[in-house]
């Protein structure tokens, strides 16, 4: 089995090498992702055409999905010194920036790709990526937005687009662009996950204002519970009860028998459990209340 696997290999790798030039043979390894080789065909066309652009940039695509960086900055470079309107070569340039971590020289990048080429839908993505990380969200929204406007199925910008509008706490937009990116690609578990985590989020919020809502009724309720309560014990002494109490004790102060400044007097005051009833009140002139009180 090993053996047969080798023997068409070696098929498929001659079909690669019969391309009819370097530039041909390096595509065909770059699609096949056998970078490395890519980047020695590219080479290849290059010495044999230093002034070819499109191989300096084929060149450094390759660089970069390789991780060699640096090496796709300059290949980059040359291709925009062969060609200043070269808009993929600035955009590659903007990509290899990004990743490493040179933000604003990424951002002028973009911007030349973009002013040269207005519809280059993968500028504004990425763009829009290197805003996020510097968190300056109105941009980045924006570039998502263009990015949707050019092509209306690229799941990652209603992606991106959500997790901003997740962070700026816009959780209503942010679950109609996840719920989007996930209409367009069913398998996004990223934008599944973050969906996920708002409506566990919004869920719990939920459920916590219902509680304080409840425990503001209850407070409430019980708040005209005490005043009611407070109400009863302010009522005091009913009318019939004065009236038995006035009569009984005709109309005098049980103390001194003074007809002047009379009050109605708890025997038994109500902080020691004395009722409103008559025989627990007697008539008692102002001076002789105050005095009995003086001495309690």
């Amino acid at each position: 089995m090993d053996t047969t696997r080798s023997f068409f290999n070696s098929i498929i790798e001659k079909i690669k090498g019969n391309g009819t030039t370097p530039s041909e043979r390096g595509v065909e390894y770059f699609r096949s992702g056998e970078y490395h080789k890519a980047i020695k065909e590219f080479g290849k066309a290059i010495n044999l055409n230093p002034k070819d652009a499109n191989a300096y940039k084929n060149r450094g695509t390759a660089n970069l999905n390789q991780g060699n960086y640096q090496q796709a900055i300059n290949d980059f470079t040359d291709a925009i010194n062969l060609n200043p309107e070269f808009a993929e070569a600035y955009h590659g340039r903007g990509v290899a920036n990004e990743k490493m971590g040179k933000k604003q020289l990424a951002i002028n990048d973009f911007n030349k790709t973009v002013e040269i080429n207005p519809k280059h839908r993968n500028a504004f993505f990425h763009r829009g990526q290197v805003y996020y990380t510097l968190r300056n969200y109105p941009l980045a929204i924006k570039d998502n937005d263009k990015v949707i406007e050019l092509d209306p199925n690229v799941a990652d910008a209603y992606f991106g687009r959500g997790v901003i509008n997740a962070e700026m706490g816009n959780d209503k937009d942010a679950i109609k662009d996840l719920n989007k990116a996930l209409e367009l690609n069913p398998r996004h578990t990223s934008a599944n996950d973050l969906r996920n985590s708002i409506l566990s989020k919004e869920a719990a919020l939920a459920e916590k204002a219902r509680l304080e809502a409840k425990i503001a009724s209850t407070t409430h309720l019980m708040g005209i519970t005490k005043q009611s309560e407070g109400k009863r014990k302010r009522q005091g002494i009913s009318r019939e009860v004065k009236n038995i109490v006035w009569r009984r004790d005709e109309g005098r102060c049980v103390e001194c028998g003074s007809n002047q400044h009379l009050e109605y007097d708890h025997i038994i005051p109500h902080s020691k459990g004395g009722s409103d009833t008559d025989r627990n009140i007697q008539l008692l002139c102002m001076k002789c209340n105050r005095a009995k009180h003086a001495k309690i």
